[in-house]
């Protein structure tokens, strides 16, 4: 699906999608993505500060990439001691991947780690950055083996696993839930078997990148509680037959699957206090949330991010009664009519009654859940119980992977050369951050407002500066959980 924020694809895009389908030219042009990611880790791995060029994505598995609509996944490793350092380096990154993408946008999602920071990542890592060392490949440089193993938490893992498939399913599966008449149907159908891909891999623990989702679907039925569930892929996930419909209900039904299971036994109250003010009302999204609930939802909820959050989302609740494929029909009508993503940037996240309460395990996870604890929503048709807290251990789990989440992400986000919401999403971290280190220090979630680490119109050096400042107190903060975990 082609994101609301994402430019239309030119007409060299299209091309190459086109030959990327054909037997004959498909092999030389997922050659040329290889090239073109071996040619930026040489030229990466050329700068004094590089330790180890990692790739990561679908170009781990060239079977699975589609030219013209994949794009490559690297990784940079890098010793950044100082600020003025670090600003450096940017700069050379930047410069480097003005001239790779000279040629068409391929490698928009890089990321980088600063190299005395890997121990947290293989520590509290999220579901991405568990890749370390396990199913990335190195390109160039240092390999990164581990010499010290760290021992995580079951639940912690499980309930990583969940947060990555749902993070899937609010990027992927609610576009899909719209129309695009620029997208091509196969396009189309493609996101629907990946998004599947990804739910299921991460409820079976595999690794999507290696396995199809032929091979996935085949497991999967021979898991018990998921053989009903996916009874209706009956021709296999290549088949024409297979419509988009019934894999975007397969996917939410084993989500549904995965909410339950995840959430037993989660009864606790949010460690946070009511905030004082109300959220504020829209206009625009009351009126969608309306035409919402005139489509059958049940509830629509209107939430604040969190504390000093940058605006709020919009989440729509099926009824009980709805089967996945009911769900995934009345949102189509809905979403369809409505043209919600363009409305406003971003589509409402549909969700079951159950995935509701799995709500602490969507992004801004734990917050949008806490959120509606703390009072900071509009609520549209059936006001429903507060989505439950974890257990205090899951919730301070949940709470440390999400910050280290931030010593990297914020990074990364401002080397996106082709989305136009990157600066929103930077800000939208620097907000973030202050409410995470609170809840590291206290085990109480802020419900008002914190001051962000830095003001958006500040310059990138006193952005950094912030980020690595904030950086260095959780990692203080952590280091007894980090001694507990280390394996002697």
């Amino acid at each position: 699906m082609v994101s609301p924020q994402r430019p239309r694809s030119s007409l060299v895009t299209q091309a190459v999608r086109w030959l990327g389908r054909l037997p004959v030219t498909r092999p030389a042009l997922i050659g040329a993505y290889g090239a073109v990611a071996h040619g930026a880790a040489r030229a990466f791995a050329a700068l004094p500060d590089i330790r180890s060029v990692q790739l990561s994505g679908s170009l781990l598995n060239p079977s699975s990439v589609a030219p013209g609509a994949s794009d490559i996944d690297l990784v940079l490793v890098a010793d950044l001691p100082t600020p003025e350092i670090e600003l450096h380096f940017r700069a050379q990154v930047k410069r480097i991947l003005r001239v790779v993408n000279r040629a068409g946008p391929v490698l928009y999602n890089l990321e980088y780690f600063a190299f005395d920071e890997l121990e947290h990542y293989r520590a509290f890592g999220n579901g991405w950055a568990m890749g370390l060392g396990r199913t990335w490949r190195t390109l160039a440089g240092d390999p990164l083996q581990a010499s010290t193993l760290y021992v995580r938490d079951a639940n912690e893992l499980r309930n990583e696993a969940f947060f990555q498939a749902g993070l899937r399913w609010r990027k992927s599966a609610c576009p899909l839930l719209g129309s695009d008449e620029s997208a091509p149907d196969w396009l189309l159908l493609r996101s629907a078997e990946r998004t599947l891909a990804c739910v299921l891999a991460e409820y079976l623990g595999a690794d999507r990148y290696r396995k199809s989702l032929g091979m996935l679907l085949e497991r999967a039925r021979r898991t018990p509680e998921l053989a009903a569930t996916l009874a209706e892929i009956e021709n296999g996930p290549r088949n024409t037959a297979v419509s988009l419909d019934a894999l975007l209900a397969a996917s939410l039904a084993v989500l549904d699957h995965f909410a339950r299971e995840c959430t037993q036994g989660w009864h606790a109250p949010w460690p946070i206090a009511v905030a004082a003010e109300a959220l504020p009302r829209s206009s625009t999204r009351t009126d969608v949330a309306l035409r919402l609930l005139g489509h059958g939802f049940q509830s629509v909820y209107r939430i604040a991010r969190g504390p000093g959050a940058i605006g709020a989302r919009l989440v729509a609740v099926a009824p009980e009664s709805d089967a996945a494929t009911d769900t995934v029909a009345r949102a189509q009508r809905a979403f369809g009519e409505l043209g919600i993503g363009a409305a406003f940037g971003e589509w409402p996240l549909v969700l079951t009654p159950c995935l509701w309460r799995a709500l602490a395990l969507f992004e801004p996870g734990p917050f949008l859940a806490a959120s509606v604890a703390a009072g900071q929503y509009e609520v549209f048709g059936r006001e429903l119980p507060p989505p439950p807290a974890p257990p205090s251990e899951e919730l301070m789990n949940l709470l440390r992977v999400r910050a280290v989440e931030l010593f990297y992400r914020p990074r990364g986000r401002l080397l996106r050369l082709t989305k136009s919401d990157a600066r929103s999403r930077f800000d939208a971290d620097m907000h973030l951050a202050p409410a995470l280190g609170h809840a590291l220090r206290t085990g109480t979630l802020p419900s008002t407002p914190l001051p962000p680490l830095a003001a958006s119109n500040a310059d990138e050096f006193t952005q950094i500066s912030a980020l690595r400042g904030w950086i260095e107190v959780q990692k203080r903060s952590l280091t007894p959980e980090l001694e507990r975990r280390r394996v002697r």
